[in-house]
């Protein structure tokens, strides 16, 4: 099962907020919490208050916090501010404050991908196989 949480219009960049988004990819959800705990990024306590979040809506459905994984998390620009100050040569120079919508989705089991090594062996196995049923 899996619960999707979302936090639009963080007045934060997304291009600060996601390096700390790629460390928390495919990690359990507590773990993630005390990770951001001790990151000092000024978007840890959002991102950790978003993932407490959402293993409330997971205990609402009855799902226990310590099987939470995090499945995607994703960070989306959105609409900022534009503001104008004043630049050289009398000219006005544009400022873009910039907003991010952020997007997590926690599941409750470990995805099943198989590794690319896994695929290859079997696949060099198989070939084997074949070739010793041609040569009888």
């Amino acid at each position: 099962m899996e619960i999707t949480v979302k936090n639009l219009k963080v007045r934060k960049s997304p291009r600060k907020i996601r390096p700390v988004l790629y460390i928390l990819k495919h990690q359990n959800a507590e773990k993630a919490i005390i990770k951001l705990k001790f990151n000092s990024d000024s978007i840890a306590p959002i991102l950790s208050k978003l993932i407490k979040s959402g293993i409330a809506a997971a205990g609402e459905k009855e799902i226990e916090s310590k099987k939470l994984f995090i499945k995607t998390i994703k960070c989306d620009q959105a609409q900022g501010f534009k503001r104008h100050r004043f630049g050289s040569k009398g000219r006005v120079v544009r400022i873009n404050k910039r907003m991010s919508h952020l997007t997590l989705v926690l599941a409750d089991t470990e995805m099943d991908t198989p590794s690319r090594k896994n695929k290859s062996s079997e696949n060099t196995n198989k070939d084997k196989i074949n070739k010793k049923e041609a040569k009888s």
